[in-house]
């Protein structure tokens, strides 16, 4: 399956899916919205998720286009120009769209988040907590690099953001946002990608490191019970949020990869590198989704 997220290919109808889904509301002004696709494009002819990526032609608003003549997108027309956005039912089928990509932008997702959410952070921290956090996800979104290769795909990418005027580096090789750049709004929406990703990193980690020792059994229950309330909470209508599967592959994997272990009674409990992955992912989600999870 990593071979062939390898061989991805983009287009109009999955990366405006991924833009919109990243919406609080899934609407944008179709001036914004073609602006996002043309970035998301550009950080893929500069910095490729892959060499076997296949990236469209077209530029923003030519895909658009595109995408509104299959009518997978509603148009609403105010004194201010025309708003895209997603009904319920078409939320639904995007997803399936938006899924097919996300792979493809988790790297540079991850990335922006640490841009964000930090006001400098090294050159080094993130390599360090791309290569960490991506691990953590690479059975869930089936993704292909080594450590080695995310290395490189970081520092294409933070060259390509450099140039296209969005962040800067100190001496001391720390880099930052820069202030009030017209693509500024463009890195925010690219970090809002792997959101719920970190969510769900975040809900288990949270709970594991608080409540262990306890069963899988109960540690899937519980999380499952958190991902409902938020997902009602911040309007999330993805099924594989909530699903039980879904979180028992993630609670496996951060076993398999030395966070969680099992005690001589069979049950769960936390390792001491737990604490550092656990600092990682909650410096990336909202003080809000973090309240949730403490309740």
């Amino acid at each position: 399956m990593t071979r062939i997220n390898q061989c991805a290919a983009l287009n109009g109808v999955a990366l405006v899916a991924l833009i919109l889904h990243a919406c609080e509301n899934k609407a944008l002004a179709k001036a914004d919205l073609e602006k996002h696709l043309d970035f998301f494009l550009t950080i893929q002819r500069e910095a490729p998720y892959s060499e076997h990526l296949t990236i469209p032609e077209e530029n923003g608003a030519e895909l658009l286009e595109h995408v509104i003549s299959l009518n997978k997108v509603t148009l609403c027309q105010d004194s201010f120009g025309t708003i895209i956005s997603l009904d319920d039912s078409a939320s639904l089928e995007m997803r399936y769209y938006r899924n097919n990509i996300l792979h493809t932008y988790a790297l540079s997702s991850l990335v922006c988040r640490l841009l964000t959410h930090n006001s400098k952070i090294s050159h080094e921290k993130i390599i360090s907590q791309t290569i960490s956090l991506l691990k953590t996800l690479k059975t869930d979104l089936f993704l292909w690099q080594t450590p080695q290769q995310i290395t490189q795909q970081v520092e294409s990418l933070l060259i390509a953001l450099e140039g296209n005027g969005v962040i800067k580096q100190t001496k001391a090789n720390f880099w930052s946002l820069i202030d009030n750049t017209p693509q500024l709004n463009q890195v925010h929406l690219l970090a809002e990608c792997i959101d719920e990703s970190l969510q769900r990193l975040a809900i288990i980690t949270s709970l594991a490191t608080r409540l262990a020792p306890l069963s899988r059994r109960e540690l899937e229950e519980k999380v499952v019970a958190i991902a409902k309330r938020l997902a009602v909470l911040n309007n999330i209508t993805a099924p594989e949020f909530i699903d039980k599967k879904a979180q028992a592959t993630l609670i496996n994997t951060l076993r398999e990869q030395g966070y969680m272990t099992l005690n001589d009674e069979g049950l769960l409990v936390v390792c001491s590198t737990m604490d550092e992955l656990k600092s990682s992912v909650t410096n990336l989600v909202s003080i809000e989704v973090l309240q949730s999870i403490a309740r």
